[in-house]
């Protein structure tokens, strides 16, 4: 540390009357490290993510499974913005919500399942506020903080993803993107056999308060992936390494973060970091 900050700590360190001055340096830092900023597809750095796998498999036709697909707004910016060959699987389990996705991307050369993943095939309630089915959850959320009550929005079907791999004849998903409001680890289990092949390339996953409610930690994430995978933050104009697990990376605000399958990282991120 900086030998000025480190005396200017010294003198305010646990005094009462420095801490809204810290709690708002706080908030400037998480905000400035992309953290709480991952809800939407167009400022999240995303964008960024796809233009960057979009290159590194321009020679060949990726296999993209868009889980949690919602309305359609990812799978859109994927079909506009992927510059080479694509099988893109869009997948929603929400019946309502479905509808409005199977509305909006038919005909657009894009595989639609009602459909969700977990780490073993049944049956789910799913539950989201009264008109914001963006944070649809198979938990029911404590969101009184916000003013939101979470209601049940009807049951829905999931499977593994490692069963819908074995019955569709898929080898290999190139790009696996997680938006599942607190079911990724769950669902991530669900593809061991596909994670143990080496057949999963890359992961995004988003992390942040709907983990709280599903009691799911960023430790179970890093150690289920970190001996294949490197870790990265997202962006919003790159990517931020997350070489080792530390305890102040528990933070429960929206963020999305990047798998890279260590044997594949080389080619995909050279002078991208």
């Amino acid at each position: 540390m900086n030998p000025v900050l480190r005396y200017l700590l010294s003198k305010t360190q646990g005094a009462k009357r420095f801490q809204g001055f810290f709690a708002q340096l706080h908030q400037i830092a998480l905000t400035g490290m992309n953290y709480g900023c991952g809800g939407g597809v167009e400022t999240s750095g995303e964008l960024g993510v796809i233009d960057l796998l979009s290159r590194h498999f321009a020679n060949e036709c990726a296999t993209v499974f868009d889980v949690g697909a919602n309305r359609g707004d990812y799978s859109f910016a994927l079909r506009g913005r992927w510059q080479s060959r694509l099988q893109l699987y869009a997948f929603e389990p929400s019946a309502n919500v479905y509808a409005q996705l199977n509305a909006r991307l038919t005909g657009n050369d894009i595989q639609l399942f009602p459909l969700g993943f977990s780490d073993a095939p049944g049956t789910r309630i799913i539950f989201a506020p009264r008109g914001l089915t963006v944070l649809g959850s198979v938990y029911r959320r404590r969101l009184e903080h916000f003013g939101l009550d979470q209601e049940p929005q009807g049951e829905i079907t999931l499977d593994t993803i490692d069963a819908f791999c074995m019955a569709h004849g898929i080898n290999r998903i190139h790009f696996l993107k997680l938006d599942i409001e607190g079911h990724e680890f769950a669902a991530l289990r669900g593809a061991q056999r596909m994670l143990a092949e080496r057949r999963i390339d890359c992961i995004q996953f988003e992390f942040g308060g709907c983990n709280i409610d599903a009691r799911v930690f960023w430790q179970d994430l890093f150690y289920l992936l970190n001996d294949d995978f490197q870790l990265f933050r997202v962006l919003r104009d790159g990517l931020q390494r997350i070489a080792q697990y530390e305890e102040q990376h528990e933070i429960f605000l929206t963020t999305n973060f990047l798998a890279v399958r260590r044997d594949t990282q080389l080619a995909l991120h050279r002078g991208l970091l």
